[in-house]
Order: C-alpha cells, then structure tokens, then sequence
C-alpha cells in the first residue's frame, strides 16, 4: 500500500495539485520547497534552511524595554498588530528562541519594520 505522503508528492509532481506557497508575512515566504528522498526510498519534502538576516537590513520603529511577564507574541501583537509576526521582531533581535529576548526585564529590543522596508 502506498503511503498518503507519496500519493500527494506523486500528484504534485504530476503537475495535479499545486505547491501552495507561504503567505507574504510568514518567515518562509520565498523560500524553495526541496525534496530528497529516504533510505527507505520515500519523498520527502521540506522547506530549504532560512538564515537570520543582518540587523542592518531593518530599520528601527522602536526600542521597547521588556517587562516583567512579557512574551514576544504579545509585544508584536501589541506594537505591530500581529502577534503571528513575533518572528519579525525575533530577526530584528538575532534571536533564535523568542524566549531569550524577554527573559531579561528591564532590557531593550528593537522593534523593526519588515526586511527591506525603508524607514523614514
């Protein structure tokens, strides 16, 4: 019996149902999806690895100092609108775990507009 995972990457090599790409807001919007395939011979794919960006490609909106209980979600939520977008404010701090850049209160992040956004 052939697994679910290879009838759909079958059906999407064939050309009869299509890749849906990332949202224009998700981090992975761009990136290419790549496949490999198994020792067991399966297909799987994956979205290829995503490099923090430089600081110098943001521009600053804000500092904002971080308090007691606060969680990156809710900062960007907050500030930002979105608290999907945490990831943004993430890459405006190099930060890997969005835990490590609130973990110190009293400390200042930088909140940024997106990659490429010129600031005023």
């Amino acid at each position: 019996m052939t697994s679910p995972y290879a009838l759909l990457q079958q059906l999407i090599n064939a050309g009869a149902v299509t890749q849906q790409s990332y949202a224009t807001d998700s981090r992975y919007y761009g990136l290419p999806v790549l496949s490999l395939t198994s020792p067991a011979g399966a297909q799987v794919s994956y979205v290829s690895r995503r490099f923090i960006p430089p600081p110098e490609d943001f521009s600053l909106l804000q500092l904002y100092r971080v308090k007691q209980g606060d969680r990156v979600d809710t900062i960007a939520g907050t500030i930002l609108g979105d608290p999907l977008l945490y990831w943004q404010v993430c890459d405006a701090n190099l930060a890997v775990e969005p835990d490590d850049i609130v973990a110190e209160p009293g400390s200042f992040i930088s909140i940024t507009l997106p990659q490429g956004v010129p600031g005023s």
